[in-house]
């Protein structure tokens, strides 16, 4: 009897030792995402500086000069942003875009619809269809861009779950579709918070460390670091973030752009997703 108190005794005490470990546990991971912890990140003066010069880069190369995709998002970021990079507010001309099919439509995605034609719609939905089919990235975007105004096709979720597991640039994109999805209210929170953290581990672990096929991919590590801010994880708070941050300036060339390869070229693309980043990276440690 008095064996079996002892025993009992001894296994409350170990539920016991065990319940704090775990409260200890929750509490330094509540505590690694606090307010208090995020004041110690701050926007640097030399990120600061970075993002001038990444603004420079694009005034340098002037609005007639720009690539379609990036003169895109270029004006998304401004209208989200409240800056100009410009002397002027920049208004691409939608027309000239393919339909938009190159588009990614962030922030504001139903703005282009709105100002569309019906013939426009119409050519939209054809050309939508048809490279959803062939299951293009841009249709995906577009269709998560559009949710609330172009139904979603049966199979979207399946197979936009097979692209997270592809990795790449399928993984980097399907944090701005399931953003998207979010912000046209076509899935719950629960829905997009799930998802946003399994798409922001995998990014961390597989984009901009430990897949060795991407290291050579400057272009697609910055991206990825882009579009964890855009996904609003708290992710963006953790050590290998930034860490990695920490380690961008080394990309960034002499004229402000950002270099897209270990190649050392300069690319347009790799330069709006540093900007991006930077634009973020102010707005989400200030």
């Amino acid at each position: 009897m008095i064996n079996e108190r002892i025993r009992h005794g001894f296994c409350y005490n170990l539920r016991v030792k065990n319940y704090l470990v775990f409260l200890l546990i929750v509490w330094c991971f509540n505590l690694s995402y606090s307010g208090e912890n995020k004041s110690v990140i701050v926007f640097t003066s030399q990120d600061s500086i970075r993002l001038e010069n990444t603004i420079k880069f694009f005034k340098l190369i002037g609005e007639d000069h720009l690539d379609k995709d990036v003169s895109l998002i270029l004006a998304d970021l401004e209208r989200k942003f409240k800056i100009n990079i410009f002397d002027h507010k920049f208004n691409p001309d939608i027309n000239q875009q393919k339909l938009l099919l190159r588009s990614i439509w962030v922030y504001d995605p139903n703005l282009y619809w709105e100002s569309a034609s019906p013939a426009t719609r119409d050519s939209i939905r054809f050309l939508l269809s048809k490279e959803y089919n062939r299951i293009k990235i841009d249709a995906f975007t577009i269709h998560a861009c559009l949710c609330n105004k172009i139904p979603l096709p049966e199979d979207y979720f399946q197979l936009l779950d097979m692209k997270i597991k592809m990795g790449g640039y399928e993984l980097t994109h399907a944090a701005l579709q399931y953003r998207n999805l979010f912000i046209n209210g076509c899935i719950t929170e629960e829905q997009y918070n799930n998802k946003r953290d399994i798409i922001a581990s995998l990014i961390i672990s597989k984009v901009l460390f430990g897949n060795p096929a991407y290291e050579t991919l400057i272009d697609l590590k910055i991206e990825g670091a882009a579009f964890l801010f855009y996904l609003k994880s708290p992710l963006v708070y953790s050590n290998d973030v930034q860490y990695f941050i920490n380690n961008l300036a080394q990309y960034q060339d002499s004229s402000g752009g950002w270099i897209s390869d270990v190649g050392g070229r300069v690319l347009q693309h790799s330069s709006l997703m540093a900007l991006w980043l930077f634009l973020e990276m102010k707005e989400t440690y200030k």
